[in-house]
């Protein structure tokens, strides 16, 4: 009896499984790319860094702000790629319930 059911949670895993390599693996190309980028825009401020003076504090100051808001909006994006793949977690974990239920009911009938 239980059988059935450990079937549609199998499926539904698969689905699952099959909905986040679809939705993640461009976000994990495209951060890859981001990630060079950031590398190389890294490695440039360092170089620039080193080719100014240390008495040029302020300068310092401003480049740490700017990376710091770099920082924030990086964490921004990905607290809303979060949002979003919880929200599409929540809605496949309530089909997976509907389908069980729908299941129990069919073998009720039976």
């Amino acid at each position: 009896m239980s059988q059935p059911l450990q079937q549609v949670s199998s499926n539904s895993e698969d689905e699952l499984l099959s909905e986040f390599s679809n939705i993640l693996t461009p976000k994990i190309d495209s951060m890859g790319d981001s990630q060079e980028i950031s590398d190389t825009e890294l490695s440039g401020q360092f170089e620039k860094r080193i080719e100014r003076t240390t008495s040029d504090s302020v300068t310092g100051e401003e480049d740490e702000k700017e990376q710091m808001q770099k920082l924030r909006s990086a964490i921004n994006c990905h607290q809303d790629e979060f949002e979003v793949l919880h929200d599409r977690i929540q809605s496949l974990k309530s089909r997976v319930f509907d389908l069980e239920f729908e299941a129990q009911e069919y073998r009720n009938e039976i």
